[in-house]
């Protein structure tokens, strides 16, 4: 009997098929850990503190905080306290006369958060990005319900697999490894289709691992137009992440 570290895989964040002209960098800098969030500042480009680059992040950060409308968000009103049926994401950008100063913003939140949930993990990523990334030019912020993230480059005709992020959580499976990294690769292939599928680019699934237990499972493609082809391609880094950790495991079962 072998125990399997069930990886919880955090959204990988595909940018929305917007046309932009501008060649895609790809954010290469390490993932570091936050006591409120996960986040990565790239290194390959930094930008001064009074730069009008920074002053265009800070009206990005503005613009996102109050719904990426530029309406701060009634809290009393009925629909501040409708739940989200399933992620949303946004994309905007503050232009400027100098393109070298342009900011591109990507922003969401996951299904299941009230929009004045949503609109406050919104509004402390952004607080989050603006301190802890204070030179970098490229950053993104994960936190537990919505992500933030901005660019000097127009990355959203970019289909990227990094920044990733990856982990196990403190339960194991106590069982049979090499049966439930075959459900596992099952229900992965299946939300795969169905998130290509789905209007929304978005799936939800569980499957019986036994009689008593479950496996839960989401996946989200952003934006909302993949074909099949692009989405399952886009899936193989998570597909093959629980494919080598469960034969990890299982090798340890021997």
């Amino acid at each position: 009997m072998g125990s399997f570290g069930l990886l919880l895989l955090l959204l990988t964040f595909f940018s929305h098929f917007i046309p932009c002209f501008s060649s895609p960098i790809i954010i290469e800098a390490a993932i570091h850990q936050h006591p409120h969030a996960f986040y990565n500042c790239t290194n390959n480009a930094t930008s001064a503190a009074n730069s009008a680059y920074r002053s265009n992040i800070r009206a990005l950060i503005d613009i996102i905080s109050s719904n990426g409308t530029g309406n701060p968000i009634s809290y009393n009103t009925t629909v501040a306290n409708k739940k989200i049926a399933y992620p949303i994401s946004y994309s905007t950008t503050v232009a400027s006369k100098n393109t070298a100063d342009t900011v591109y913003g990507f922003f969401g939140c996951k299904s299941g958060l009230t929009i004045k949930m949503c609109q406050e993990c919104l509004i402390e990523a952004g607080k989050l990005i603006l301190s802890l990334c204070t030179k970098a030019k490229e950053a993104i912020v994960w936190r537990d319900e919505c992500f933030v993230r901005y660019s000097d480059f127009c990355f959203f005709s970019t289909v990227e697999e990094s920044p990733k992020l990856t982990f196990a959580d403190d339960h194991n499976y106590e069982g049979h490894v090499g049966r439930f990294s075959i459900i596992l690769k099952q229900l992965m292939n299946d939300l795969i289709a169905m998130a290509a599928s789905d209007s929304n680019k978005y799936s939800y699934k569980t499957a019986n691992i036994t009689e008593d237990e479950k496996s839960y499972m989401a996946l989200l493609f952003v934006p909302h137009t993949y074909p099949l082809r692009t989405a399952a391609g886009a899936s193989a880094m998570p597909l093959q992440k629980l494919q080598l950790f469960a034969a990890e495991e299982d090798q340890e079962e021997q």
